[in-house]
C-alpha cells in the first residue's frame, strides 16, 4: 500500500521530473549542457549503468577495469582502470569482472566508491543494470555469468535484512515475470509498475521495451510497448519515477536518451531528450539526469557517468 511519504515523493516527481504538466506543445523536458561526475567516481576504468537515488544522495553503478568495446571487436585485452577496493584478486576475475559500486554525496563531493557487497558481487559474475529501492533495501540486477555459483544468467533479486545484503536469487522465482533474456529491470518510485527490456516474441523488433504492473501483489502479464516507443531497432534501459514520463536508451547506436509519456490516447512518439552514444538514464525527484557517456581514448574507448540539470 502506498504510505503518505510515498505519495509525497511522487508528488514531487510529477511536478519535478517530467511526470507532470507536459512541456508546451508535447515537447520533452529540456536539459543543459552535460557533466562528468568527477573523481573518485569517474576514473579511466568503465563506470557503466549508473543509478541515482531519487534524492540524489546515492549513485549506484557497474565498474569494469577492462575496455569492452575493445575485447568485443579486437579480441584483445586493454585494462585502464584502477584497483577500487573490493576488487576481485583471482585471475581472470581480477581482469574481466564487473561489480557493482556504490557512492554517497557527502557535503557537495562524492565519496570513495565501495563494493557494494560480496553476497551480491561474486567474482566469477558480471553484475549490472541495476535498479535499487529508494530506501536502498532491495535490488534488482542483471546477471552476466555463465557458469558461475548462480548457475545461470538473468535477472536477479536480493532484500536487506538486519543492514545485511541476503544471497541474490533468480527474480522469476519470486513472482517477477521475467523470461530467459530478459534485461535491464526498473521499478517505478511506489514500485507498481515494472519496466524492463527483451527479446521475447511479440515485440517490435530485436530488443524492446516491456511493462507490467502489479495488482493485489502479482504481476500482470508483461506487455510490449507501442510503436510510438519500440521500434525495429533496439530500445532498453528505461527508467520511469512515476509510470507515466518514462526515459530510455537505443543502446549506444547514436540516437541518445528518448522521453515518451502515457496519456489518455497512450503513449506519445518517443523524442530525444539528450543525442549521441549515451545510455542508462536515471533521474532525481529534483530532475537531475545522470546517465552513461563516453568516447574514444588513446588505444580504446572510456564510458563514464554525467548529469544533466533541467532547464
Amino acid at each position: 500500500m502506498r504510505t503518505p511519504a510515498a505519495t509525497a515523493l511522487l508528488a514531487a516527481a510529477l511536478a519535478a521530473c517530467g511526470g507532470g504538466a507536459a512541456a508546451p506543445g508535447g515537447a520533452p523536458p529540456r536539459f543543459g549542457p552535460a557533466e562528468q561526475v568527477p573523481a573518485p567516481v569517474s576514473t579511466a576504468g568503465w563506470e557503466d549503468s549508473g543509478f541515482i537515488s531519487p534524492d540524489g544522495t546515492r549513485l549506484y553503478f557497474t565498474y569494469l577495469r577492462m575496455d569492452p568495446v575493445v575485447f568485443l571487436t579486437e579480441a584483445r585485452i586493454r585494462l585502464a582502470g584502477p584497483l577500487r577496493p573490493g576488487w576481485p584478486t583471482l585471475a581472470p576475475y581480477d581482469t574481466i569482472g564487473a561489480e557493482l559500486y556504490r557512492s554517497d554525496l557527502v557535503d557537495g563531493a562524492w565519496t570513495e566508491p565501495v563494493h557494494l557487497d560480496t553476497t551480491i558481487n561474486l567474482p566469477e559474475e558480471q553484475e549490472g543494470d541495476e535498479w535499487v529501492s529508494a530506501d536502498g533495501q532491495r535490488i534488482l540486477f542483471t546477471n552476466g555469468g555463465a557458469g558461475g555459483p548462480r548457475g545461470a544468467y538473468g535477472i536477479y533479486y536480493a532484500e536487506q535484512l538486519n543492514g545485511m545484503w541476503q544471497p541474490a536469487v533468480l527474480a522469476s522465482s519470486v513472482g517477477f515475470p521475467f523470461v530467459s533474456g530478459d534485461e535491464n529491470p526498473h521499478l517505478t518510485l511506489d514500485e507498481q509498475t515494472l519496466f524492463f527490456e527483451s527479446s521475447r516474441p511479440g515485440g517490435q523488433g530485436l530488443q524492446n521495451l516491456w511493462m507490467s504492473t502489479r495488482v493485489q501483489g502479482q504481476w500482470s502479464a508483461p506487455v510490449p510497448l507501442p510503436a510510438t516507443v519500440n521500434t525495429p531497432g533496439v530500445e532498453g534501459s528505461p527508467f520511469s519515477l512515476d509510470g507515466t514520463a518514462l526515459y530510455f536508451d537505443d543502446k549506444g547506436s547514436g540516437r541518445g536518451i528518448l522521453y515518451s509519456r502515457r496519456t489518455a490516447a497512450g503513449w506519445t512518439r518517443a523524442r530525444v531528450v539528450v543525442a549521441g552514444a549515451v545510455g542508462d538514464p536515471s533521474l532525481t525527484l529534483s530532475g537531475d539526469l545522470y546517465f552513461i557517456g563516453g568516447g574514444a581514448v588513446p588505444g580504446g574507448f572510456d564510458a563514464n557517468i554525467f548529469v544533466a540539470h533541467p532547464r
